[in-house]
């Protein structure tokens, strides 16, 4: 799992046929860059069927925003993990800060979410963040480590990625400062070295407004292995210069 990451969050937007194009556009960047940066996208859950049908065998993996933490049964509107994965799903997102807010999922929703995603041979992809109030009471590191409680029990660190967003920049175009990403990315990465072999297998990615003008920026600082972007991963061209500038830094390193 570890490496460069760069994975695309559509959340609720666009239509099929605008899911399909967007995909076969982007399939020519992914593999021009597969040998460096690795690149997932997480469609709407009624468009992965088909948007995994274009990225078939191809350098993209498919990815969802949300699984159930049910296995089955009468949960109307929800979608399980094993559902996902008969659509070929490689990896979840867990503890959007959307779905904290929207859909009141707290830590025990969020725990069992995990265990199922993993159950099906998935990768999470834990987002972790704070709110503005938290970050103006300078509460922000208090935030991290309260939300990381969910990975005291977890054993399979291959199979987990940590995404960084500050919930006050997701599609505000606010970006935080670089030694606040630092700081937080260097918290992130100490307290998964004393959960034990954690640090060397799990992927940090930063999310927030992230903009192919920030990336050489963002790429610079210690800690961050990629990103995961909201609204310019719907844009081919700016989602495709984000992957080749982490492409271009990852040669570097």
């Amino acid at each position: 799992m570890a490496g460069f990451w760069v994975i695309g969050n559509w959340k609720m937007n666009g239509r099929l046929q605008t899911g399909k194009e967007l995909a076969s556009q982007l399939l020519a960047v992914a593999a021009q860059c597969a040998d460096r940066v690795r690149v997932a996208v997480a469609p709407a859950a009624l468009h992965l069927h088909a948007v995994g049908s274009v990225l078939d065998n191809s350098a993209i993996q498919l990815a969802a925003q949300m699984a159930s933490a049910h296995e089955d049964g009468a949960y109307t509107g929800q979608c399980s993990a094993a559902m996902l994965a008969d659509l070929g799903v490689r990896m979840v997102l867990v503890g959007h800060s959307e779905c904290r807010t929207e859909l009141a999922q707290d830590d025990a929703v969020l725990r069992a979410q995990m265990q199922r995603i993993h159950e099906q041979g998935m990768t999470v992809v834990l987002c972790l963040g704070e709110s503005l109030a938290s970050y103006e009471a300078g509460q922000t590191l208090a935030v991290i480590e309260r939300q990381m409680t969910v990975l005291h029990d977890w054993v399979d660190w291959s199979r987990l990625m940590i995404a960084y967003e500050p919930v006050w920049s997701i599609g505000t175009g606010k970006v935080a400062s670089p030694e606040h990403i630092a700081a937080v990315h260097d918290h992130i990465h100490q307290r998964l070295r004393e959960l034990g072999d954690a640090e060397a297998a799990v992927v940090v990615l930063y999310g927030g407004s992230v903009k192919p003008a920030l990336m050489p920026q963002l790429l610079a600082l210690s800690g961050v292995n990629g990103v995961l972007v909201g609204g310019a991963s719907l844009d081919a061209e700016q989602f495709g210069q984000i992957c080749m500038v982490v492409a271009e830094q990852a040669l570097t390193d």
